[in-house]
């Protein structure tokens, strides 16, 4: 089995992860602390679209994120970042991923990246400020 951590024995708060047993099966652990925070960078591309330009469907899929109101979240100019508990996260990445296929697109390419750190709470902008700091000093 590769890495796991062990359900604590004080009675601290746990909830579900999951890791990759020694069959390459995904199998449910436990992680202390309850939610698990994460960083994630989702990029959702409608693929043979009419024109060049997909911003009205870039759009309607931060929309989602405007309307489930929990996930901190910035736009760039190549993605979006999201930032809290990763099962919310994933969750609403699916979402996202589905709008262009309601707007009648055939083909969707979605890009994920997760910056999902365990040994201290890091979001987004502490990342920023970490390396701001760098610069300045």
């Amino acid at each position: 089995m590769r890495a796991g951590r062990k359900a604590p024995s004080d009675g601290t708060q746990c909830s579900s992860a999951w890791r990759i047993d020694e069959a390459g099966l995904i199998a449910a652990v436990q992680t202390q602390g309850g939610e698990t925070m994460a960083i994630v960078e989702v990029s959702v591309v409608p693929v043979g679209t009419a024109t060049p330009s997909v911003s009205q469907y870039v759009a309607a899929a931060v929309r989602v994120l405007q309307q489930q109101g929990e996930i901190e979240y910035e736009t760039t100019a190549m993605g979006t970042i999201l930032d809290g508990d990763l099962d919310k996260i994933l969750a609403v990445v699916r979402v996202m991923h589905e709008v262009p296929f309601g707007a009648g697109i055939s083909r969707v390419l979605t890009t994920i990246r997760i910056d999902d750190r365990r040994d201290k709470a890091q979001g987004m902008k502490d990342k920023v400020a970490s390396v701001t700091k760098r610069l300045q000093g």
